[in-house]
């Protein structure tokens, strides 16, 4: 090789790499809980609160079951900890989507024929904005409100912006690559669900949603129950909490769940399809 070759590949491998947008640049967390209304009893179910820290490129979420989740979108890397068992496991979001997609092949294994023709022909998202809102609790500011909706207004979701807590583009675009991992993207949700959720975030313009409201079900047109995604609380950080990111060093490294689904689905499968022949 020739001494100017050389001398190339040499700057191209201790050339700087352009670094990665930073997701989260000033830290905050925020504590939320889930809620859900029963379409007939009109009772409320709801999860102990979450907590939420976000900050650079890393989103952890710490629950009151002794887990979390632990979100690399540098790395694109999802992490689970059970504190309490001692273990965790680690995928790459490509490798949710492949294992997402095999489980989803093993169920359907007669494919879906129709799902182009059905994709083509999906009415719009309809974005509507609604009256400012009271005070959606008592530690938010958040009043902004929009409703996406699709079928004629039965399928719908709500969103309430809280437009104080330093969010933006980079970041609503992160959490879009964490839901494609899991979900395959708005367009791969036949309850489009995941789609409502995605325009709402694009009409937010980077704004943190503090409410999310959604029907439990839509079936014959109708929306019944509701499920509620709630910030109960939030607050700034004076630095990065890198200590939520540690994984105890006498924990085991698992198999993902998932792996385990993938593989029974698939076997499932093959054993339904001998029994057809």
């Amino acid at each position: 090789m020739s001494i100017p070759k050389v001398l190339s590949l040499a700057v191209f491998l201790t050339a700087p790499v352009a670094a990665q947008p930073v997701a989260f640049p000033q830290p905050f967390a925020v504590e939320r809980q889930v809620r859900q209304i029963a379409p007939e009893s009109g009772e409320t179910f709801q999860t102990p609160p979450a907590t939420e820290y976000y900050f650079g490129n890393h989103l952890a979420i710490v629950r009151a079951n002794g887990t979390k989740a632990l979100i690399d979108f540098e790395k694109r890397e999802y992490t689970e900890v059970d504190l309490k068992r001692g273990t965790y496991w680690t995928l790459t979001f490509s490798r949710l989507g492949e294992l997402r997609e095999r489980i989803r092949a093993a169920e359907n294994p007669e494919g879906q024929p129709e799902k182009s023709a059905t994709l083509a022909s999906r009415p719009d998202v309809k974005i509507d904005q609604l009256p400012a809102a009271g005070k959606p609790n008592v530690k938010t500011t958040g009043t902004r409100r929009l409703r996406a909706s699709i079928d004629g207004g039965a399928n719908w979701a709500e969103a309430t912006y809280d437009d104080s807590i330093p969010f933006g583009e980079k970041a609503v675009a992160a959490l879009e690559t964490l839901d494609s991992a899991f979900t395959g993207g708005p367009k791969a949700d036949p309850t489009r669900t995941a789609e409502l959720i995605s325009a709402l975030r694009s009409a937010g313009q980077g704004a943190f949603v503090v409410r999310f409201e959604k029907p439990l079900s839509v079936r014959g047109g109708r929306a019944l129950g509701k499920s509620e995604d709630i910030v109960l609380d939030w607050k700034r950080l004076e630095k990065d909490p890198v200590e939520q990111l540690r994984i105890p060093e006498n924990h085991k490294r698992i198999p993902s769940p998932l792996e385990t689904v993938a593989v029974f689905a698939e076997e499932e499968a093959e054993l339904k399809s001998r029994g057809r022949k």
